[in-house]
């Protein structure tokens, strides 16, 4: 099973492509990012693409444990670039995995708030661990009225700040640990990937070695320009306001 999906960023579209194969307590993703390029973000605004996990199809969440391994095909990889400050250095992944069955919480207490899933890292060319190993953190998304929400996502976050970029990702690796919910298993209907992070080349191709945010009087004007945008939007939504030619 392949699926090949386009999500536009601010100046690069990306097209993600998901195989998935599954052996007992182990499922393997192969995943295409598609052309070569940088996605920019002036904010951490999500960009998410859809995939269909077939790999996870049925498995109840019993408490079991799975390993996943994530690979970029085609010798594709994920670029962190230079962040400032150092800590926006990263790469995160969200997965919004999809649920189905006929558990509800009765009342929105019962919804649990951070999950711990185990811990996940990612993979350098060779397959070795590139950065350190981070806890993988999970939510669970109910919808439906009060007193009967019913469990709709998992949600899956693997999030690493690297202590030296540029740095080439070439996959990933979850430990997960799944929580119990009695009656819920996960489906093969489509779900969600984040990339998060950025500036991120997608390579191979030819993209920047690295990128190193811009610093004082660039940043200074592209911050007096966004906030003099806001202002503007602001001003328009009074009532009354009649623009002037």
């Amino acid at each position: 099973m392949k699926t090949n999906l386009r999500v536009s960023l601010t100046l690069l579209s990306v097209c993600v492509g998901l195989s998935v194969t599954a052996r007992a307590n182990t499922i393997d993703l192969q995943v295409e990012l598609g052309a070569p390029g940088v996605a920019w973000r002036v904010r951490p605004e999500p960009a998410y693409v859809l995939i269909n996990p077939t790999g996870f199809d049925g498995i109840p969440l019993g408490g079991q444990r799975i390993s996943v391994n994530g690979d970029f095909a085609g010798n594709e990889f994920v670029r962190v670039y230079t962040g400032r400050p150092r800590s926006d250095s990263l790469l995160g992944i969200d997965a919004f995995m999809r649920l189905e069955g006929d558990f509800s919480y009765s009342d929105d207490s019962q919804i649990p708030g951070q999950l711990s899933l185990g811990r996940g890292y990612f993979l350098d060319q060779n397959g070795r661990r590139v950065g350190p190993a981070s806890k993988l953190i999970g939510y669970i998304d109910a919808l439906g009225p009060p007193g009967d929400r019913k469990p709709y996502h998992l949600q899956i976050l693997l999030y690493t700040t690297f202590p030296s970029t540029p740095v080439d990702v070439y996959g990933f690796h979850w430990n997960l640990k799944l929580p119990r919910i009695a009656g819920e298993a996960f489906t093969s209907d489509t779900t969600y990937l984040d990339f998060a992070g950025g500036p991120l080349g997608f390579g191979p191709g030819n993209i920047p070695r690295d990128i190193v945010p811009e610093t004082g009087s660039t940043a200074m004007l592209l911050l007096l320009a966004l906030v003099v945008t806001a202002v503007i939007g602001h001003i328009a939504k009074r009532p009354g306001y009649m623009p002037t030619n």
